[in-house]
């Protein structure tokens, strides 16, 4: 993994985006969040928002702080969108978002920018699962295919579960 692979268009230095994919896991500490809360780096609002989505999905999470940790985490990511439109994992996590709320149109183009800008092999397999996903969630097999294929082929040895899913449920609406 390349450490400088995510600049930001100033040419600043920052954590690459594999690296911020893997941190997001981490729960969100007090003691971080001022250091996290530049409003001038994107990369450590993406960190912010991707850390508050990822704790909204916690089972022990009540609604309201679900819902609150979830609106504040988009809303972190945006921002870190906004600063970096060229940033993957940005992209994806929103074409993710886009795609549960049903903008299916948004989040299509948010997965194609996510792909157009992969910076490693995972973020191109997700974001070409997500896209493969979303065609077929709009109803268009012909325009899925490609993105599956894309998807199964970057790891051929692995199993990847959001391309089989489709798979399956192209065979299923196509009485196979």
């Amino acid at each position: 993994m390349r450490l400088g692979a995510g600049r930001s268009r100033e040419g600043e230095g920052c954590l690459g985006t594999g690296i911020a994919s893997c941190i997001y896991q981490w729960p969100i500490q007090e003691s971080h969040l001022n250091r996290l809360q530049d409003p001038s780096s994107w990369s450590a609002l993406l960190l912010l928002g991707l850390s508050y989505l990822n704790t909204a999905r916690e089972p022990s999470v009540n609604r309201d702080d679900r819902l609150r940790l979830e609106a504040e985490g988009i809303s972190y990511v945006q921002r870190a969108f906004k600063l970096n439109n060229k940033c993957a994992a940005s992209a994806l996590a929103l074409a993710s978002v886009s795609g549960q709320g049903g903008q299916i149109p948004l989040a299509s183009k948010l997965a194609e920018r996510a792909i157009q800008y992969a910076d490693n092999k995972r973020h191109s397999i997700l974001a070409n699962g997500e896209r493969g996903r979303l065609g077929f969630i709009a109803g268009d097999v012909a325009d899925a295919g490609p993105f599956i294929a894309a998807a199964k082929g970057e790891d051929a040895a692995g199993v990847n579960i959001m391309a089989e899913l489709t798979l399956g449920q192209i065979a299923i609406k196509n009485g196979k």
